[in-house]
Parts: C-alpha cells; structure tokens; sequence
C-alpha cells in the first residue's frame, strides 16, 4: 500500500474546513430544531389563547347567571352591586397574590438569583 505524501499545510487546511463543515452542520441543525420548538409552541399558544378566551365566556356567563339569580330576590341594581363586590374582591385577592410573586422572583434568596451568584462564582474561578 503506498502512501501518498502531502504537505502538513495542505492537511491542516482539510482539517480546518472539515471543522468549519461540522460548525456549520451543527449551526443549520441547531436553526431546525429552534423552528420547530417554535412551531410547537406556537401552536401550544393558540391552544391556551383558544382555552382563555372560553373560560372568559365560562365566566362572563356565569356573572349573567348569578346576576338573574339574584334579580329574581332583590332590586336590580342591588343584584349588580353584589357581583361587581364579590368580582373586585376576586380582583384584588388576585393582584395581591400576583404582586406577592413577583416580589418572591426579586428576593436574592430567591433560587434564580442564587444560581446567577453560583455561576458568577464558577466563572470567576474557572478564569483564573
């Protein structure tokens, strides 16, 4: 078997562009995968919009229900007030809920933020 000389040059320029090919393949797969996760969640999203936008009917007509419920006992306008009420309570206990969260995401003893302060530190570490 006789083996053909080449210069190092010339194999070291075949390993470069054979590591760039691989760059690039992976980069092009990397792209194809993302778009289709993208695709996926997407469709995912127009699935929850589709199930709020029936829960907001689900409820609108459950406010309808209750409030001819309630104008068959009392006054009209007594009937509205009472689930505007019980609505804006809704409201605020959801807002307090949803504030109290967000102030949890903030705390530094928060998991994110310890994870941010590992990272820092192993880079840190790992440059020296």
């Amino acid at each position: 078997m006789a083996h053909i000389a080449r210069p190092v040059s010339e194999v070291l320029k075949d390993i470069f562009d054979n590591a760039q090919e691989i760059v690039r393949s992976e980069a092009k797969l990397a792209k194809a995968e993302l778009y289709e996760e993208v695709g996926k969640s997407k469709r995912a999203a127009a699935w929850l919009a589709a199930a709020a936008l029936a829960a907001i009917f689900a409820v609108g007509f459950l406010l309808v229900g209750a409030f001819l419920v309630l104008h068959n006992v009392t006054r009209d306008w007594v009937a509205a007030s009472i689930i505007a009420a019980v609505c804006s309570i809704l409201c605020a206990l959801c807002l307090t809920v949803a504030q109290k969260n967000l102030d949890l995401g903030r705390s530094p003893t928060s998991s994110a933020g310890t994870r941010a302060k590992e990272f820092e530190t192993w880079a840190k570490q790992s440059s020296k």
